[in-house]
């Protein structure tokens, strides 16, 4: 999922914000995540400054965002949905109902 940059600041990876990413990409994607820095200025830039731990994650290429034919393959849409929904449910505290 995503571009692959040079890590450029790690100091925020044991965050607790990053450990629920982190746990929801691998159990969605069955594959060990990756830290890469992201070459591009965002409020995470801005955020992390400030010390709030702060991650960017996304489905595509960065080579294709913001680009006449920007687009994101269907699957990699699927497994960000993934990733999204099972963060949100531990980050929030939502219970299973099984």
């Amino acid at each position: 999922m995503g571009s692959q940059w040079t890590l450029i600041d790690s100091s925020h990876c044991d965050a607790p914000i990053c450990r629920t990413v982190v746990a929801a990409y691998e159990n969605a994607m069955n594959e060990p995540a990756r830290f890469y820095g992201f070459a591009v200025m965002g409020d995470a830039t801005f955020l992390n400054q400030a010390g709030v731990p702060t991650i960017t994650i996304g489905p595509g290429h960065i080579g294709n965002a913001h680009a006449v034919n920007e687009y994101v393959e269907i699957e990699e849409s699927i497994g960000a949905s993934k990733v999204y929904a099972l963060s949100i449910v531990e980050w929030c505290g939502v219970e299973s109902k099984h």
